[in-house]
């Protein structure tokens, strides 16, 4: 009986410790080591490919591990952060996209480029995988200061293609130049304004979305994540009155960088 109370006192503690992966048992003994803090106050997010995420007593660190000669090995990714700040939960995928997409704007990368940005609780960029032109232009997105949230999150954006052109009735006019054209009419419109959204937009550099209708109509707004604001507003009247002569024939969209 007392052989079975211990094969069973040590299954439990098996079982408690299956929850944490090895590279993150590892990478915490180091994170305890590293700033003097008890093994059971520290805590750790597995980020995927090797990554992990370790904090304890109001310090922070970020790991990259890897299997060798039969153990784990993990180096540290640069410096301590510093103080953990608790997290602010929220649904924030598709605004953190939407901010990588601006910061990328002035890149001109092309449609279907794709980049992958791991943000950790505090919102600092964690790692940034992209290849080809799209990672040098990251180095924009490394800077940046995403908000908190529960949890280390990995969100994926791709360059999207321009929006296609939608049809319109048979009483429009019927199209008076080629897509290229008329993109190119657009943004010029876009470009006159630049000192003034510039100014709108506090003299940081960013990216506006031209929208017109079919007879001509011009609006350029901030996008949608960032609908309402004050710059937003401003950046809408500096083109109030704005119209594409001769009228396009068809609606349409484009997202244009101003820097």
């Amino acid at each position: 009986m007392k052989r079975l109370g211990v094969a069973l006192a040590l299954l439990l503690l098996a079982s408690g410790c299956a929850g944490t992966s090895a590279f993150e048992r590892t990478a915490m003994s180091r994170g305890a080591s590293v700033f003097g803090c008890p093994r059971e106050s520290m805590d750790s997010v597995y980020l995927g490919g090797g990554g992990v995420d370790v904090s304890g007593c109001g310090q922070r660190q970020s790991y990259t591990c890897l299997r060798a000669h039969g153990g784990i090995v993990c180096a540290p990714d640069g410096p301590p952060t510093g103080t953990h700040v608790a997290p602010v939960a929220s649904a924030l995928d598709a605004e953190d996209q939407m901010q990588i997409l601006e910061l990328l704007a002035p890149c001109h990368l092309a449609p279907g480029t794709s980049i992958s940005v791991v943000v950790g609780v505090d919102g600092d960029v964690l790692r940034i995988d992209a290849t080809g032109p799209a990672e040098a232009c990251a180095q924009a997105v490394r800077g940046h200061s995403f908000a908190t949230r529960a949890d280390a999150d990995v969100v994926h954006v791709e360059i999207p293609a321009p929006a296609p052109a939608e049809p319109v009735a048979s009483a429009a006019p019927a199209p008076s130049a080629t897509p290229s054209e008329l993109q190119a009419r657009v943004r010029a419109m876009v470009t006159a304004r630049r000192e003034t959204i510039l100014l709108c937009n506090g003299g940081a550099p960013t990216a506006v979305v031209a929208d017109w209708t079919a007879d001509g109509v011009l609006t350029i707004r901030l996008p949608d994540a960032r609908a309402g604001s004050a710059e937003d507003g401003c950046i809408r009247e500096s083109a109030t009155g704005a119209r594409i002569e001769p009228a396009p024939g068809v609606a349409g969209s484009l997202l244009h960088p101003v820097q």
